[in-house]
């Protein structure tokens, strides 16, 4: 039972993200810039964190609190900072013009599952300990502070 709870977890998390991903696909489809991905990437930890914080609520530890709120710190402050540099600049980054001249086929769907999807997959993937700490209810020992 213990793997189950962490794969629905897991899939919680990417319905959570293909939630936050509409406006942003929308966006990179209607202006042609697919970097706002990259501002979406620190808004997708905080997302994951929170979303698996909500579906366990009722066993919550103080150590996924904690946790949960550091990534919150710092998924705002990554996105903010690379929201300015976003709005800095008129064109979109070259490293996604140059993704975008190798796809074949719809450049839509491709724009959804190569930039935003991909994105979706690393995010959880970078996640999973924070996801664990939401999950298993661990709780806060001397090693875990130590690291927070």
């Amino acid at each position: 039972m213990e793997i189950f709870s962490f794969i629905i977890s897991i899939l919680i998390s990417l319905l959570a993200l293909i939630v936050l991903m509409i406006p942003f696909v929308y966006y990179a489809l209607h202006k042609k810039r697919n970097d706002i991905a990259d501002v979406m990437w620190g808004l997708s930890f905080i997302t994951i964190a929170w979303t698996n914080y909500l579906v366990h609520t009722p066993e919550q530890t103080k150590l996924a609190l904690v946790v949960n709120l550091l990534v919150t710190i710092w998924g705002l402050r990554l996105s903010y900072h690379i929201f300015r540099r976003f709005l800095r600049s008129p064109v979109e980054e070259r490293r996604y013009e140059d993704m975008r001249k190798t796809w074949k086929g719809d450049p839509e769907a491709s724009t959804f599952t190569n930039v935003f999807l991909l994105q979706a997959f690393l995010a959880i993937l970078v996640s999973l300990p924070i996801i664990l700490i939401n999950t298993y209810h661990t709780t806060i020992t001397s090693p875990a502070f130590i690291g927070v």
